[in-house]
């Protein structure tokens, strides 16, 4: 059976430039890969220093990445009914199309980025990864 369950969280994105480039550009490719890292973690804070200062910039090398954002939640009162998530760090990669994606969960630097997470010295917690297509639209 499928269980359906929702939760939430409050994050500050940080954006990390891709291809050379000196500083992140827009999101606007609709194709994103995520993941998020959950609680418990034997020492969360060394993880997320450990992640951001080492991850991002081999994820930024994936062929045909468009952005590299990173997640982190922030203190925040919840104002809903649902429980916090427990994440305690997320990332997205963005591309032009899911062929693109395909083609980046296939290359060489995708086993770089493994290789660096069973490298970390501190071991995560419970994490997913999911795709998705986005569409932007705003209401007038």
């Amino acid at each position: 059976a499928l269980r359906k369950s929702a939760t939430c969280e409050a994050y500050r994105a940080l954006s990390y430039p891709v291809d050379g480039a000196t500083a992140p550009a827009p999101r606007t490719a609709p194709v994103s890969f995520n993941v998020r890292y959950y609680a418990p973690v034997d020492d969360e804070k060394q993880f997320v220093e450990i992640y951001l200062q080492r991850h991002p910039p081999i994820l930024a090398e994936l062929p045909g990445v468009r952005n590299v954002l990173c997640y982190v939640p922030v203190a925040w009162t919840n104002p809903t009914a649902l429980p916090v998530s427990n994440c305690i760090l997320g990332n997205e990669v963005v591309f032009d199309s899911m062929n693109a994606l395909n083609d980046a969960l296939a290359s060489e630097v995708r086993h770089r980025l493994r290789d660096d997470y069973n490298d970390f010295p501190v071991r995560p917690g419970p994490n997913t990864h999911f795709a998705m297509t986005r569409r932007d639209f705003r209401m007038d």
